[in-house]
């Protein structure tokens, strides 16, 4: 019985873990859908060499950081 007990709490805890995980994915499908069409809408109003000035400094930030 105490076997079944412990089994049973290990998928208790499993479990949650697993949902925390989809809800994490959730979110962050969320940001990049989000990351995406914003810079979509800024390449359309940017000029070629603003948006490459933009995007190579937000690379570099995350090179630096990361």
């Amino acid at each position: 019985m105490e076997t079944q007990k412990a089994i049973d709490e290990d998928i208790f805890i499993l479990a949650e873990a697993l949902l925390s995980k989809l809800e994490n994915q959730e979110v962050l499908s969320n940001y990049r859908d989000w990351i995406s069409y914003f810079n979509k809408f800024l390449r359309v109003e940017l000029d070629a060499n603003t948006w490459f000035k933009a995007q190579r400094a937000v690379y570099n930030k995350i090179a630096n950081n990361w």
